[in-house]
């Protein structure tokens, strides 16, 4: 082979080589698009000053003839930290195109979580993945969870909506119509309940907020 020939030979490899890495980097690259803020909702991962947050929840108020505002509680992605943001509703919100996939709960051994995919695949997440660590004791084998990807990488789990439990302890409260009280559940959380809600029964508690949703049975 001639030294012209060799010389062509290596451009050729660069070329090739940097094609297939500037591929690589645009696949791997996150893809955003943009919401108004009235359109934010829980789950959605938005990006705010160059981080990557997922809205925990979403509060909208009216402050007199003023523009609507939205209340934010975030979590930083990466860092796990928490903030609150106010957000116009007119404001243009940038979101990160993310997937999302179905998981079931098998076991837990220490701070790792074991989970299978649709396909049987065993999955680890760890207790910081969780879009809140209290809703940890609320796990139940075989429980469908949903988890949140960003090119590949697994960023949240979270658990249903609402979840079963059966109550443990309830103390009685005598000619009571109304109000509520404290009563104890099977994964040893302690919630308000109707007054008429009696030891026994199975209830449905909606998360993340702990809170009694009905019974059912």
């Amino acid at each position: 082979i001639t030294h012209t020939e060799a010389q062509s030979t290596n451009m050729l490899r660069s070329l090739c080589f940097r094609s297939r890495h500037q591929l690589f980097a645009s696949i791997c690259q996150t893809r955003n698009y943009e919401i108004l803020g009235s359109d934010i909702k829980r789950g959605l991962i938005i990006e705010r000053k160059g981080q990557l947050w997922e809205v925990l929840k979403i509060d909208h108020a009216h402050r007199g003839r003023g523009q609507a505002v939205i209340q934010a509680d975030l979590k930083n992605i990466k860092t796990g930290a928490r903030t609150n943001e106010r957000l116009r509703s007119s404001e243009s919100i940038e979101c990160a195109e993310s997937e999302m996939a179905t998981y079931y709960f098998q076991k837990k051994d220490g701070q790792t979580f074991f989970c299978e995919d649709e396909n049987g695949e065993a999955v680890e997440v760890s207790s910081s993945q969780f879009e809140n660590e209290h809703q940890l004791a609320y796990l139940q084998e075989g429980m469908e969870l949903t988890a949140t990807i960003i090119d590949g990488e697994l960023l949240s789990v979270k658990l249903p909506d609402t979840v079963p439990q059966v109550v443990v302890e309830a103390p009685s409260i005598d000619n009571a119509t109304m109000g509520s009280k404290r009563v104890k559940l099977q994964n040893g959380r302690s919630i308000k309940a109707p007054v008429h809600i009696k030891v026994g029964q199975k209830i449905m508690v909606s998360l993340p907020s702990e809170e009694f949703a009905e019974r059912i049975q």
